[in-house]
């Protein structure tokens, strides 16, 4: 999870996302959001690639089944808890077609949650 918060400082974003996804307690992708786009990207957003996206196209794809994701959001003014960071609508549908299993993400008071997917 701290491994997230360092990929969302490297964040050229307002809202400075982070993600990674782990499988058996392995790191299997990586990724933060960015003002950038992608190929793939224009099938799923119309402005910037969004933390999850990011990590899914650094992942394998035969490993995403079964595996977790993690996002959290780091807020503008430092000593703040962490944002809400649970994946917007398009994220989500790619997160199951992928088929991963649980996802983790940061809520307003800085802590986690997770939801099987």
């Amino acid at each position: 999870m701290k491994y997230a918060e360092k990929l969302a400082n490297q964040s050229d974003c307002t809202n400075r996302h982070g993600c990674v996804i782990y499988k058996k307690n392995q790191l299997i992708g990586k990724g933060c959001n960015k003002d950038k786009t992608h190929p793939a990207a224009i099938y799923y957003y119309s402005g910037n690639i969004h933390a999850e996206f990011a990590a899914m196209i650094t992942t394998n794809k035969k490993y995403l089944p079964g595996s977790s994701i993690f996002v959290v959001r780091i807020m503008r003014s430092k000593g703040e808890p962490l944002g809400i960071s649970k994946p917007c609508k398009i994220c989500m549908k790619m997160i199951r077609k992928a088929k991963i299993k649980k996802v983790y993400y940061t809520i307003e008071d800085g802590s986690w949650r997770m939801d099987r997917v």
